[in-house]
């Protein structure tokens, strides 16, 4: 998923995490890895599936807190829904 380069592969891929909620957790190191990237939209939807996990995607608290810092509207919005989650 986090080598694949196409944008849509890897959102779908992305958005079936999410629909997985807590039980996808296996996937939060690739999330993680997700959330480094520059593409808006992949950093989107990683933050998406975060939230979607739950307290499952506890550890992840400070690199969602990381994404609230930048200047991207809608990573803020989305790094604000996955930590309320």
């Amino acid at each position: 998923l986090a080598r694949d380069g196409i944008g849509e592969v890897r959102e779908a891929a992305i958005e079936a995490i999410a629909a997985g909620g807590p039980e996808s957790r296996a996937a939060l190191p690739t999330l993680l890895e997700i959330l480094k990237e520059k593409d808006v939209k992949l950093r989107t939807h990683a933050l998406d599936a975060l939230g979607a996990m739950g307290r499952e995607a506890k550890e992840a608290v400070a690199d969602i807190e990381q994404q609230l810092k930048g200047d991207v509207k809608a990573v803020k919005a989305a790094a604000a829904f996955a930590l309320a989650n």
